[in-house]
């Protein structure tokens, strides 16, 4: 029996990091590391001449290493998601960066402004064995959108699996004064 549970959760296992094969690839967006955008170029789409002001900035705090215990931490994979709460406005997205504990961008991930659809959400997910943020890490989201457009919810669920163990848990963004 025990030997059978083994083999569902050796085939389970298997399943789930096959599954994980989707990195999208397209010339707006920088792919300098294993972090992975979602429906790029269906409701997020690169488009150069996007242009509104003023732009709103985002910090998203980043938990992708927890300290255990002096010498143990736990890796956490993160996905930043960003969800144009809006029904009817497109939101533009300029920048996202992800920044470091010592607060120097890692990686600038669009090269161009991207639209949102209404109501449409885009994510971003870096890998558990990711360990460039450090245990300060954050995003940096820059936005805006057409007068009265509705705030997006930008957040990052951060989630880790060690042996039979995991870890999950939500920091939502906060709009800060430049």
């Amino acid at each position: 029996m025990r030997d059978v549970i083994l083999l569902v959760l050796l085939i389970a296992g298997s399943l789930q990091l096959a599954g994980c094969d989707n990195f999208a690839e397209t010339p707006a967006v920088t792919p300098k590391s294993d972090a992975s955008f979602d429906h790029i170029g269906t409701f997020f789409r690169p488009d150069p001449d996007l242009v509104t002001s003023p732009t709103r900035l985002v910090y998203v705090p980043v938990y992708s290493r927890l300290f255990l215990s002096k010498a143990s931490f736990w890796e956490m994979a993160a996905s930043l998601s960003i969800r144009n709460t809006d029904p009817d406005q497109s939101l533009i997205v300029y920048e996202i960066d992800y920044i470091d504990t010592a607060g120097d961008i890692i990686e600038h991930y669009l090269d161009v402004p991207h639209s949102l659809d209404p109501m449409a959400t885009a994510t971003l997910t870096l890998p558990q064995w990711d360990k460039r943020g450090g245990t300060g890490a954050n995003f940096l989201v820059r936005w805006s959108g057409e007068a009265g457009i509705n705030n997006p919810i930008i957040e990052v669920v951060m989630a880790g699996t060690r042996g039979t163990q995991s870890f999950s848990f939500v920091r939502a963004g906060q709009e800060i004064i430049e």
